[in-house]
């Protein structure tokens, strides 16, 4: 129980510096994942509205010397959908591990699986609870 207690103060304590990325086109679904965020304690989020801009944000990102530490991206976007801007995104051979949470609608558990198998950290099936996204997160911190 103490070790657990420590490990919680730890990520709360981490939560406000990590840097996030949100890929996301609907606007609400954006809107709402800021807000949790912040309101876990986030201070450092950007936003894209496709896979395309996300790809432009995160390479900007990298040669900034700041690359995110989470990136969280809707599956079905126009232009660069979900599954495409995630192996793009790990195909730029970065030494820098970044955490990418899958959103999606899709509840077949196969094509959910798939995309696990793909290279995504984890899938949060919309619409989701805020304690869902924030235990979530902290899994990421954990990795990180």
């Amino acid at each position: 129980m103490a070790n657990e207690l420590i490990l919680n103060a730890i990520q709360k304590e981490n939560i406000p510096r990590v840097r996030t990325l949100i890929v996301e086109d609907n606007d609400v679904d954006r809107l709402l994942l800021r807000t949790n965020l912040e309101n876990m304690g986030m201070q450092h989020i950007q936003e894209a509205t496709n896979g395309s801009e996300g790809l432009f944000k995160a390479s900007n990102a990298k040669v900034l010397k700041s690359q995110f530490h989470l990136v969280m991206t809707d599956w079905k976007m126009p232009r660069t959908d979900g599954l495409t801007f995630l192996m793009l995104l790990r195909d730029e051979k970065s030494k820098f591990r970044i955490y990418v949470i899958m959103l999606t609608t899709v509840v077949d558990e196969v094509k959910i699986s798939a995309a696990l198998a793909s290279g995504i950290d984890d899938c949060i099936v919309k619409p989701f609870k805020a304690e869902l996204l924030k235990k979530r997160v902290l899994t990421c911190l954990e990795k990180n």
